[in-house]
């Protein structure tokens, strides 16, 4: 893992960036004796990633078959 300064940082972000994300080497950045580090996070699944299919009906009917059924004038209003 890189140590790098605040001007370094300044300097190169965009590939220091790049450098991390190709890698998944986190780079550290000291400031005034504290350091802050650089780290490649690995994205959560989108939505449709995690949605597993489905079916849209869960007994299986035949609509092409012709089906009779009874109406019933109250019960169907």
């Amino acid at each position: 893992m890189d140590t790098l300064d605040l001007a370094t940082l300044q300097e190169k972000l965009p590939q220091i960036i790049d450098n991390v994300l190709q890698t998944g080497i986190p780079v550290e950045i000291e400031h005034h004796g504290r350091k802050v580090m650089i780290v490649a996070v690995k994205s959560p699944q989108s939505v449709t990633e995690r949605l597993k299919a489905r079916p849209l009906f869960t007994n299986k009917v035949d609509f092409d078959a012709p089906t009779e059924w009874e109406w019933k004038e109250m019960k169907n209003l």
